[in-house]
């Protein structure tokens, strides 16, 4: 049985827990769009890439943050979940390394994107982001390493929940990726330099209960 509050689990990280993630994608009868980050660290940009039937996937417009990213070229983030979308896929969020700002885009027809808000998430290197109805939670990455918890309103407005606020496990623990369990109940982050799993459970308000 788990234990109210947080929980740390060991486990081994592949490769794959630190490959470079930047990337969500719209999958509709009608419409196949895939978004990219760029991460520059003048002006984060996401680009949306379209399919085609010939199985090419072709530039189809760029849309700014209002941030700016980290900058550099090899896996410079080190996360997952840098851009998620919602569950249906009406809103875009994509984080700002370079800047502490979490950014929200409706998604409209044929992957176009209008930008909704921007807002300071409280850390100065926003990694990863994580959505679940009307709520989203940031990974920051800077010093100890912390969660954010944010309630969305309206078309993209983000709102900071009081009190949702949570520590990794130590000091630099290489916070690289960050979910929401499918009943909504906890969020899980993944460590990469400590190999373990942090697990905060959501409380109704959207507050993190930690010990």
């Amino acid at each position: 049985m788990m234990k109210p509050g947080r929980a740390v689990i060991l486990l081994t990280l592949g490769f794959s827990a630190c490959a470079r993630s930047m990337f969500a994608a719209v999958d509709t009868p009608n419409d196949s769009t895939v978004f990219v980050m760029s991460n520059n660290s003048d002006h984060n940009e996401v680009v949306a890439y379209t399919h085609e039937l010939d199985g090419r996937f072709l530039e189809t417009g760029r849309y700014e943050t209002g941030g700016r990213g980290s900058g550099g070229t090899n896996d410079p983030l080190q996360s997952q979940g840098s851009l998620t979308l919602s569950s249906d896929h009406q809103l875009l969020f994509a984080v700002n390394a370079g800047s502490g700002t979490l950014s929200s885009f409706w998604v409209g027809r044929q992957g176009r994107l209008l930008l909704a808000d921007k807002v300071e998430t409280g850390g100065s290197e926003p990694l990863a982001v994580t959505s679940f109805q009307n709520r989203v939670y940031v990974l920051d990455g800077a010093g100890a390493g912390t969660v954010v918890g944010f309630m969305v309103s309206g078309p993209g407005q983000l709102r900071r929940i009081p009190n949702a606020l949570a520590f990794l496990s130590a000091t630099s623990a290489g916070g690289s990726s960050i979910s929401i369990t499918p009943n909504g109940r906890f969020v899980v982050v993944t460590e990469r330099l400590t190999n373990k799993l942090d697990v905060f459970p959501i409380q109704q308000d959207g507050t993190l209960r930690i010990e």
